[in-house]
């Protein structure tokens, strides 16, 4: 009787186990693509009519259509301005997140594209939200749009985007400015888990994210977790008083179908990318922790500004200290400038945040 009672926890033990690997996995394997703008097929670029809803005068809002999505893009500043900086938006947010950054960037001489993210919107939803496809809308972007060489700032996600869009694209990548996400962090992962442990309590909701169903609701029935993660990422800012009302941007933004889901889909895809190839190393010997290799497995062969707010309450900033060995290309210039305030620094912060990217960008030829 005992052996049969065990026998039949072990049962249901292995079925709850099995389901959750099945809810895990649901729509969840990414399909980790080489980023080519082979892979855009044909381009289109259409202009919608009217202003656009994001600084007009300043932005036109165009639409590129590539593989089997549409991009929505701010374009703004002179199009046949000589050199053009692409900025990309991490989670909770959208676009919108560069408005203190376009117009100063404009007055330097810059063309600005400022783009959704894919799923950040009503037109962009996939199947594959792996960093590797993200990198591959951009590459198509810059396609439709007849960038030659441009300068990207990423934030969060945007900062992985960009690393990867630099090694997959260095002939026409110009310089990186990564903010919020240290590199250190996206190639070592678990090493930095390991020496700063309170980064596991900082990323709480990549667990929480694995969850069926529950985010999304989350994210779209209240805007109390889009609040709470913004605030307590940069708990020095008066959210309260901001007079542009960012935070509601941003839930009205998740409040959009589908992109609940989108956003979700970044942590679970590229989780199990993450363990995946965390076991693979183990099982190829010789590698003594489970550690993450940059989705496109490369050095960063262009000039690197690292941004970061000494008061994040998303990312330990103290792992910006660490060696930044087996990252970058031997000779590289790379710069770690630390700023007051949050994970949200380049809109907390906008005056000191430009002055350090302008002078930055300033110091880099053209590319032919």
């Amino acid at each position: 009787f005992f052996l049969f009672l065990m026998f039949g926890i072990t049962r249901r033990i292995l079925f709850v186990l099995v389901a959750l690997v099945a809810i895990l996995y649901y729509k969840r394997r990414p399909e980790i693509i080489q980023p080519s703008v082979n892979l855009c097929g044909a381009v289109q670029v259409h202009q919608p009519t009217g202003l656009s809803d994001f600084l007009p005068g300043i932005c036109r809002k165009v639409h590129v259509s590539h593989q089997d999505i549409v991009s929505q893009v701010y374009d703004c500043g002179s199009d046949t301005a000589t050199n053009t900086v692409i900025l990309l938006h991490g989670f909770p947010d959208n676009a919108k997140t560069w408005r203190k950054q376009i117009e100063p960037l404009i007055s330097e001489g810059y063309r600005v594209l400022a783009p959704n993210l894919r799923g950040y919107d009503s037109t962009s939803h996939g199947d594959n939200y792996h960093v590797t496809a993200l990198t591959t809308d951009i590459l198509c972007i810059t396609k439709a749009l007849d960038i030659t060489s441009y300068d990207v700032i990423g934030h969060d996600w945007g900062a992985l985007v960009a690393h990867s869009l630099a090694i997959t694209d260095p002939s026409r990548v110009r310089t990186i400015t990564s903010v919020a996400v240290p590199p250190q962090f996206v190639k070592f992962g678990a090493k930095m888990i390991a020496k700063y442990p309170t980064q596991m309590l900082n990323s709480w909701y990549f667990s929480f994210f694995q969850l069926p169903f529950i985010p999304e609701l989350a994210l779209t029935k209240t805007d109390f977790l889009i609040n709470y993660l913004v605030t307590s990422w940069s708990p020095s800012f008066d959210w309260k008083n901001d007079p542009h009302h960012h935070i509601e941007e941003i839930a009205n933004t998740f409040k959009i179908s589908g992109v609940a889901s989108s956003a979700l889909s970044y942590y679970r895809q590229n989780s199990i990318a993450f363990i995946e190839d965390a076991i693979g190393n183990v099982l190829q010997g010789g590698a003594p922790y489970l550690d993450i290799a940059h989705p496109v497995r490369g050095l960063i062969p262009v000039d690197t500004l690292l941004i970061t707010g000494r008061d994040d309450g998303c990312v330990t900033t103290d792992m910006y200290d660490e060696e930044l060995d087996n990252i970058f290309v031997n000779g590289i210039f790379k710069k770690t400038v630390r700023l007051s305030g949050g994970h949200y620094i380049h809109y907390e912060s906008p005056k000191e945040f430009n002055q350090h990217v302008i002078q930055f960008l300033s110091r880099r030829p053209s590319k032919a």
